[in-house]
């Protein structure tokens, strides 16, 4: 960063604290230094931080804020620097009562008239918003006891978003749609292909035996032959028994003669069309024969239909099976196609992404198993400084978790990229709170 670049924005450059908690009174004098709060523990640490940062936040206006035993207490802080190529300043204070405990906030500009009508929206436009801690941030992928808080990484998410173009934000809503539903349909594909597979698995054919039943036998005149043969074997039957009758009924009826003679003209016309049946010599026909070969048939038709059905299942499993790879495919570009999106929004840390479940950072989940503590720490700082581009101001509420190293580290990064820093500590040795500045 340019020491033109790391010079500008705006810093606390005094704060001025009364009655606030436990704080009787108190005036220091910032001139836009990082500062590290140092006190044992119930000594005040976070009530300073509180009283310094709520005229400009009311998120740290605490529930109680007037000190017990007093009517009134504020808290004046005056901000200036660089802004839009423009020295400004301004003085920001919360005068708080028993009346109107979230205290009443006035504006000033560097002159001391006052900027009045909406004075906390006039503010956030100034100054944005300076709640984000960065360890807090960093502690949300994980739940008190080491798990994976699906709700932590969400409001991850959410100040992630804060942080983005509006359209970037819509590219990426789109294009998760797009890859919840790609990633839907492709296993419902695979499942398709996984039915189909086992559907082939389960076939007992052998590859001779597919490519007998490949082709479907028409029984149409088989059945014909059945019933022509049927009728022909019906005839010779009745034939033979009118023969073996013949004799004896031709007694009868000759007897019979008178009472009977149209019985025995149309006997007598029966028996020349017997003759002329009998005279080509007919053989009666095997049905049975018949019959196994319409079963055979049959039975071959369905083995035809089974290997029909293991063909459908080969096609089906071939075409699912291009579909998911299409699919696939399509995953890895809404994958590219976001990491554009990501480089295009230019994100504060280069290789942080993030979709609606996950953050990560070079593809690695954002969490302390995953990554060094100076790694998230760095992580943390850099969306902290996206969020407060005006106020360049961070604050950190439990420094006393962080080794030398570690604090050293964000120290370094706070004064390359211009930024003041508010971090507690705990002092184990005892006594009153000691603010220690980091100079220049």
């Amino acid at each position: 960063m340019s020491e033109e670049t790391k010079d500008q924005g705006l810093r606390i450059l005094q704060a001025e604290i009364k009655n606030f908690k436990n704080i009787d009174y108190r005036e220091v004098e910032f001139n836009g230094r990082s500062v590290i709060i140092a006190a044992s523990n119930q000594s005040g640490k976070s009530n300073f931080i509180q009283a310094v940062c709520s005229p400009i936040n009311a998120n740290y206006i605490p529930l109680e804020p007037i000190k017990q035993g007093e009517e009134r207490g504020h808290a004046i802080i005056t901000i200036g620097g660089e802004l839009h190529g423009e020295d400004v300043e301004y003085k920001v204070a919360t005068y708080f009562s028993q009346e109107h405990k979230r205290g009443r906030l006035v504006l000033e500009d560097k002159d001391g008239s006052p900027i009045k009508g909406g004075e906390r929206g006039i503010l956030n436009d100034i100054i944005g918003d300076i709640s984000f801690d960065i360890l807090d941030f960093v502690r949300l992928a994980k739940t008190p006891t080491g798990k994976l808080s699906k709700d932590g990484v969400r409001q991850q998410i959410e100040v992630l978003k804060s942080i983005m173009p509006s359209e970037a934000i819509k590219s990426l809503y789109a294009l998760d749609q797009e890859k919840e539903k790609v990633y839907n349909d492709r296993t419902n594909c695979n499942r398709e292909a996984k039915h189909w597979q086992g559907m082939i698995d389960r076939s007992t054919f052998s590859q001779e035996e597919i490519e007998k039943y490949s082709t479907k036998l028409e029984v149409k005149d088989l059945t014909d032959k059945i019933a022509k043969a049927g009728k022909t074997n019906e005839n010779i039957e009745k034939s033979n028994e009118f023969l073996s009758t013949y004799d004896a009924k031709l007694k009868t009826l000759k007897i019979e003669l008178e009472e009977a003679q149209k019985d025995l003209d149309k006997h007598l016309a029966q028996k020349a069309k017997v003759d002329t049946f009998l005279e080509i010599g007919p053989k009666k026909i095997d049905i049975n024969s018949l019959n196994n070969d319409l079963q055979n048939i049959s039975d071959h038709n369905d083995n035809f239909s089974k290997v029909k059905a293991l063909d459908d299942s080969k096609k089906s499993l071939d075409m699912e099976t291009k579909r998911s790879e299409k699919m696939t495919e399509r995953l890895k570009q809404i994958d590219q196609e976001k990491k554009e999106v990501f480089a295009n929004a230019q994100m504060p840390v280069k290789g942080l992404t993030f979709d609606e479940e996950k953050v990560l950072y070079k593809g690695l989940p954002l969490s302390e198993d995953q990554l060094s503590t100076a790694q998230l720490i760095g992580i943390g700082v850099k969306i902290g400084m996206a969020l407060n581009p005006n106020l360049r101001l961070l604050v950190i509420k439990d420094g006393s978790l962080l080794d030398n190293k570690t604090m050293a580290f964000i120290l370094k990064i706070c004064e390359e990229k211009g930024y003041q820093l508010l971090i507690e500590c705990v002092k184990h040795e005892g006594g009153e709170m000691e603010l220690k500045f980091i100079e220049k």
